[in-house]
């Protein structure tokens, strides 16, 4: 079994030229990324989003979480259900609906032809907010059927903790799957919290290993500490370049979603590692920020090529609450690695 695409997003497998030392995007495309529109609807919030690309069929498909805007701002997260878009050139986006009820995720293609299907891994939510990560499976991308169990519940291993009594919300969401060409291992990384010996509670990223042969069987690792100071780590994702492993994260010093994404002093912070078990240390002085939401962008994901490790890196996210164009869908922007550092470039 081949995995095509891993990841949160993919963008067109492109000629570039790339140099160790900076990978990157053409400039021709990334005007033409950083041009087009934001994607939105007249009657839905749309936020976290997550992009893949059919090599075989050249369709782009998109999901993202979208809510009624008869409910508030605020109260869109209880009512969130995962929106399916697709495109011929990832700018223009037909829209197809809500497929079904889920928080963010990534979603995976696997094999080819007749045995190709779409994984789609996402967060299982209850109104007290307790998580679990589920998954979906799909011959086209629209049509899914979704598993029954969880593929991976809260556990008292490894000091994860899975309250909410430290302030920000319960976290076991955001999965994002990566696949380690190195040892043929897939990786799952998600939002999590760990509580330390003393007590402590701090948020982390959450790890799970599997075998590419079966994508809904994971066995739970020890979750991933990076230093920083935040309330909140979302949205993780991971890719490697060259020796180093990259972790990619969404931040926020809020401890409660009542509060606008901007308002929480959002950050995108990035870290390296030359294992994808860590440890992982920040791409620079500043903890690892490469980008403040402050700019009007939140929950980033990346956008990479999963059939090669040389293609460019971008990413993307939504407009906050708060920004003109709030609750609707970001371009896609790039991210080049100049001297094992990110740097992003959102217009």
């Amino acid at each position: 079994m081949k995995w095509i695409l891993i990841g949160a997003f993919f963008l067109p497998v492109l000629a570039v030229s790339a140099e160790p030392a900076s990978l990157g995007c053409p400039t021709g495309l990334f005007r033409q990324l950083s041009l087009a529109p934001a994607v939105s609807l007249k009657d839905r919030y749309l936020w976290d989003n997550w992009i893949v690309r059919d090599s075989e069929s050249g369709l782009y498909h998109r999901y993202a979480l979208s809510a009624p805007k008869t409910v508030s701002p605020e109260g869109r997260h209880g009512v969130a259900e995962i929106h399916y878009f697709r495109s011929p050139d990832g700018i223009n986006w037909e829209n197809r609906g809500p497929l079904f009820k889920g928080w963010s995720g990534t979603v995976a293609i696997v094999g080819k032809g007749k045995n190709k299907r779409f994984w789609l891994y996402y967060t299982g939510v209850d109104g007290d907010l307790n998580q679990v990560l589920r998954a979906a499976v799909s011959k086209d991308g629209e049509n899914f059927s979704q598993l029954e169990e969880p593929i991976l519940s809260p556990e008292p291993l490894f000091s994860y903790y899975h309250g909410d009594e430290d302030g920000p919300p319960k976290a076991w969401r955001d999965p994002s799957v990566f696949l380690d060409k190195a040892s043929n291992t897939l990786h799952l990384y998600f939002a999590a919290k760990q509580q330390s010996q003393g007590g402590s509670i701090v948020p982390a990223i959450g790890h799970a290993t599997g075998n590419p042969e079966r994508p809904g069987e994971w066995e739970l690792q020890a979750p991933i500490v990076v230093p920083g100071t935040m309330k909140q780590l979302e949205v993780p994702n991971v890719v490697k370049r060259g020796e180093n492993y990259y972790l990619f994260a969404s931040s926020t010093y809020r401890s409660s979603d009542e509060v606008s994404e901007q308002e929480g002093k959002g950050q995108w912070r990035a870290y390296r590692s030359r294992s994808p078990f860590g440890p992982f240390i920040p791409v620079n002085r500043k903890e690892g920020v490469i980008l403040s939401f402050q700019k009007g962008i939140y929950a980033v994901n990346l956008v990479r090529d999963g059939e090669s490790d040389l293609g460019p890196i971008q990413a993307a996210g939504f407009y906050p609450i708060g920004h003109p164009k709030e609750l609707s869908l970001t371009p896609i922007f790039p991210v080049k690695i100049e001297n094992e550092v990110p740097k992003a470039l959102f217009p």
